[in-house]
C-alpha cells in the first residue's frame, strides 16, 4: 500500500483525487482487500480534508465487491457500486386496462351523440317551449347525455393514462349509480301505485304542453300510434289541454277534439300514401265511447305501455339485469386497475428507500 501511495498522501496531506483513484485501483488489483477500519479511516478522512463530493468506498469482506470489480461494473470516480441490477419493469393487467377503457369510450361516443341531438332539439325549438325537466325530451336528453359523458371521459382518461385519481372518482360515482339503481327498483316494487300515480301525473302534464313543445309533441304522437292509445286514462284526458278542452267557453277550433295520432288508420298503405287527415279527431270527445271506438283509440297509454311491459317481463328485465351487470363488470375492472396501481406505486417506493441504504 504505501509502495503504491506516498506517506504523505496516506497522512491525507495531499487530498488529491485522481492521484487517490490510481492508488486505490492500483492497491486493489494488486493485493487483497484492507480490512474495514482502514477503509473507514480512508473514508472518514477525504471527507473532512476534501472540497470534492466524496467516493463511496466498497465494504470490506464484500464478496459481491469482488466480482463487481473484475467485472468493471465500478468506477471509483464516479461513486457507489452497482448493488443490484434493474429490476424488471412493473405495469399494469393491459387486458383490464383496455377493455375499461374500450368500454368506457363506447359510452362516451353515445353520450356525446346524445348531447348533440338535445343541443339540436333544443336550437330548433320554438321560442314558446316548455322548459320543465320532466316535460321536455331535449332537456332529459342534454342532462343525461352530460352527466354520462362527464363520467365516462373520467373513466377513459384515468383508465388510459393509470391515474388512480379519476379512477377512484369513476369509481364512487358508479358505485352511488348502481345504488340509487337498486334503490329505485326496490321502492317502484313496493310501492308501484304510487308511481303509476307519479307516472299519470306525468303524462297529464305532457298533455297540457302538447301544443307548446313540437318535440314533446312529436314524442306522444309516435307513443298514441305506437300502442294504438289515446290520452292517459282515456281519450277524454285530452280536455286537460287548453286546445282541446271540451267546454263551450273554449273558442278553439280544436275544442271537443283530439289529436289526429289518435285517430284509427283503416288501411295502413292507403294512410302513407294519401294525404293526412289532421282532422280525424274532431268532435271525437263527445262521443260515446261504444261510438268513438271506430273512428280513434279509446284506451289510455298508461295501461297499455303496462301491459306492454307484462307481456315482455323477461325482455325487460332481461336488458335491465344486463346493464345492471356491465356496469357492475366495469367497476369491478376500475376497481382491479385502481389496486394495481397502488401496488406498484408502493412497490416502488419501498424499492427507492432500499436503494440508498445499499
Amino acid at each position: 500500500m504505501e509502495e503504491c501511495c506516498p506517506t504523505s498522501l496516506l497522512g491525507f496531506s495531499l487530498p488529491w483525487p485522481p492521484l487517490l483513484s490510481a492508488c486505490l485501483r492500483s492497491s486493489f488489483q494488486e493485493f487483497s482487500l484492507p480490512s474495514q477500519p482502514v477503509l473507514l479511516q480512508l473514508q472518514e478522512s477525504w471527507k473532512q480534508s476534501s472540497p470534492f463530493v466524496p467516493v463511496t468506498l466498497p465494504r470490506a469482506h464484500d464478496p459481491g465487491t469482488k466480482n463487481q470489480q473484475r467485472n468493471g461494473l465500478h468506477s471509483w470516480e464516479s461513486g457507489p457500486l452497482l448493488s443490484e441490477t434493474p429490476t424488471r419493469t412493473m405495469r399494469t393487467n393491459q387486458l383490464i386496462k383496455y377493455t375499461l377503457f374500450v368500454s368506457c369510450y363506447l359510452f362516451w361516443v353515445a353520450s356525446g351523440l346524445m348531447v348533440a341531438v338535445g343541443i339540436y332539439a333544443k336550437l330548433s325549438k320554438e321560442a314558446s317551449a316548455v322548459d320543465s325537466l320532466l316535460a321536455d325530451p331535449s332537456l332529459i336528453l342534454l342532462t343525461v347525455g352530460i352527466l354520462m359523458f362527464g363520467i365516462t371521459f373520467v373513466g377513459c382518461t384515468g383508465a388510459l393514462r393509470d391515474l388512480p385519481v379519476l379512477l377512484k372518482i369513476f369509481a364512487w360515482i358508479l358505485l352511488i349509480i348502481l345504488i340509487l339503481q337498486i334503490v329505485a327498483a326496490v321502492l317502484g316494487f313496493l310501492f308501484s301505485g304510487m308511481v303509476l300515480e307519479k307516472a299519470a301525473f306525468l303524462m297529464g302534464k305532457a298533455i297540457s304542453g302538447y301544443r307548446d313543445d313540437l318535440d314533446l309533441q312529436n314524442l306522444i304522437d309516435y307513443i298514441q300510434k305506437k300502442f294504438e292509445c289515446c290520452g292517459v286514462h282515456s281519450y277524454k284526458d285530452w280536455s286537460q289541454n287548453i286546445y282541446f278542452e271540451c267546454q263551450d267557453s273554449n273558442p278553439s277550433l280544436e275544442r271537443c277534439a283530439v289529436p289526429f295520432s289518435c285517430c284509427i288508420q283503416k288501411d295502413q298503405e292507403a294512410a302513407i300514401t294519401s294525404v293526412l287527415n289532421s282532422m280525424c279527431g274532431y268532435g271525437t270527445q263527445n262521443l260515446r265511447s261504444w261510438k268513438a271506438e271506430s273512428l280513434i283509440y279509446i284506451e289510455g297509454c298508461l295501461e297499455k305501455i303496462v301491459g306492454w311491459g307484462q307481456r315482455n317481463l323477461l325482455l325487460v328485465a332481461g336488458l335491465a339485469i344486463g346493464l345492471f351487470f356491465l356496469e357492475i363488470l366495469v367497476f369491478s375492472m376500475a376497481v382491479m386497475l385502481i389496486y394495481q396501481i397502488d401496488f406498484i406505486i408502493q412497490k416502488r417506493k419501498s424499492t427507492r428507500r432500499r436503494g440508498p441504504e445499499k
